[in-house]
Order: structure tokens, then sequence, then C-alpha cells
């Protein structure tokens, strides 16, 4: 029905006319049919049962028929909800992303620290962490505000990439409807090695950076659980790379809800389209961190100190 439903769309004005006109047409076709069988049928023997079978028969047809139309009719609805719900996360995404943006301008001012000026007008962590809120903001504001409070969708968006410290994955940024930090950093602390088996781990080591969509990530193969019990509050994921202008992976945005099912993969090409709005904000910033991590001894930089994670 939805195939149906999303040949409809993609079909022209006119043709879409023809069909809307069609089950109306129909329906009085063969009630006009049905109306010279009765005629016919009043003439013949046993009028009364053969009446009554056809009468059967047309109710039924026409109770399918109807029934058929409505749930085409609702599947179509549907699929313009969802259009338009995708249309307000984009202007949603590119209106965050705005905001931060004239945050920064508003923050450019002269700086009586060396570390301050650097992190304003040479790369910055929290900016990062700006773009990765505001990334949480479009989830939450355009598909996590239910009117039942049980039933809304949490979310939460990480930044992971490699650290400075340790050269070993780690989450300098990260926002949810608590703002608290993710369980597993408190466990990095001791253990440096807890996201050798994620996802995000798997896409560094594979030959070509590609996003990954886990519909539901209790039935995922393989899909590392960090603590006991994470997999109950994080049931569908977006794994999404950022990129430099040469293909280079600087990290992942991931994008987890507490609903199985939310991310579709036959939603991919959307879902992408919205999160790279985000990844190249992100992958501006950590570049620039990159770039001042690597000259910071030759050009004798007062890079802020410790390193930025």
């Amino acid at each position: 029905m939805k195939r149906m439903v999303q040949f409809y769309e993609e079909c022209s004005p006119v043709f879409q006319t023809l069909l809307a006109a069609f089950p109306t047409a129909v329906l009085f076709y063969f009630a006009a049919l049905l109306g010279t069988w009765i005629s016919q049928l009043w003439q013949g023997p046993n009028a009364l049962l053969k009446v009554g079978s056809h009468g059967i028969v047309f109710i039924f047809v026409a109770t399918v028929f109807l029934f058929t139309a409505d749930r085409f009719k609702a599947v179509r609805s549907s699929i313009r909800l969802q259009k338009e719900h995708e249309r307000n996360a984009l202007a949603a995404a590119h209106a965050h992303c705005d905001r931060v943006t004239s945050s920064i301008i508003g923050r450019i001012a002269p700086h009586s620290s060396p570390a301050g000026f650097i992190e304003l007008y040479c790369g910055s962590v929290e900016v990062i962490r700006e773009f990765v809120k505001a990334a949480y903001l479009t989830f939450s504001d355009s598909y996590g505000n239910g009117s039942d409070p049980m039933s809304r969708i949490n979310f939460e968006v990480t930044f992971m990439t490699l650290s400075y410290r340790d050269s070993k994955i780690t989450i300098p940024a990260c926002a949810n409807r608590d703002s608290r930090q993710p369980r597993s950093m408190v466990l990095r602390s001791s253990n440096p090695d807890i996201y050798k088996d994620t996802e995000t781990a798997k896409i560094y080591n594979a030959p070509r950076p590609e996003p990954v969509i886990v519909n539901d990530t209790k039935q995922f193969q393989k899909y590392s659980e960090l603590y006991p019990g994470e997999l109950e509050r994080l049931r569908s994921s977006i794994i999404y790379p950022v990129l430099s202008d040469k293909n280079e992976l600087l990290g992942t945005v991931v994008t987890h809800c507490d609903k199985a099912g939310f991310f579709d993969s036959t939603r991919s090409k959307y879902w992408f389209e919205l999160l790279e709005v985000f990844a190249k904000h992100i992958a501006v910033e950590k570049r620039k961190l990159d770039v001042l991590t690597s000259v910071s001894g030759t050009l004798n930089l007062p890079l802020p100190v410790p390193p930025p994670f």
C-alpha cells in the first residue's frame, strides 16, 4: 500500500486527478449495473433469493473497495505528514546552526588570554559541543515532543573521535535531555579501549567510511553494549561519519533514541541529508584543532593545557 501511495505521489497532477475520481466512478457504475441486474432478476423464478444473494455480494465488494480506499487515504496522509516533518526538521537544523554561528559572532572581541584568543579564532571544542547540542535540539524538537510524556522519544547525540591524549576513541561532545555525559565516558577513565568494538571503531577500520543505520540495537548483529542495560536506553541509532575535504575520517556524529525502529534504513537519504548539516560545521572545528595540535610545538603556540580531549 505504501509503495502504491508513493507511486501516486510521483505521478503528474492530471493522473492524480483521474485516480482520485476512479473510486467514485466505479461505485456509480456498479450501482447502475446492479439496478439493471435487479430489474432482470425480479422477472425470473426465485427472484427474492437471487436479488438477496446479489445484494450481499455487492455489499461485500463495496465494503472491501471502500476500506481499501480509506487505507489509501490514510497512508497518503501519513506520507504527507512525514514529508512535512522532514521539511520542518531540515529547516530547524539550519536554524539551530545559524544560532550557533550568531553566538560565535557575538563573542568576537579582543581577548587578554592567548588561550582564549586561540579558542575563538582558531579552533574550539566548545563550538563542536554547541553544534552537537544543535543536532540534539533538532531531533528532540521535531520528533521527541509527544502529548503523552510516557510515549515521548528521548534522543542523545554524541561526537566520537580519536583523543589527542591517547589516540583512542573518546566522546568530547554530547547532548541529551538530562545534560549528562554518557555513562561509558565514566568507564573510559579506567578502560581507554571501551569503544574499540563500537560501530564508530568499525568505521575507523573500514576502507571507506560509510554511515550505519541501526533499526533495532537488540536485533543488530554484534552491536556493542558498553555496560549492562545500555541497550534498554539506546534502541535505534545512526552513526554518521564526519569527513574532511579529502574524505579523511575526523569522527562520527552518533544519534541514539529509545524507540526501536525509529531510524529506518528506507529513509536513509533523508537522515543523511539532515546529519550532514551538522557534520560539515563540526568538521571545520575538528580540522582546526587537528592542525593546531600538529603545529603547536613548531610555532610555540600557547595552546590550552592539557589538550582539549
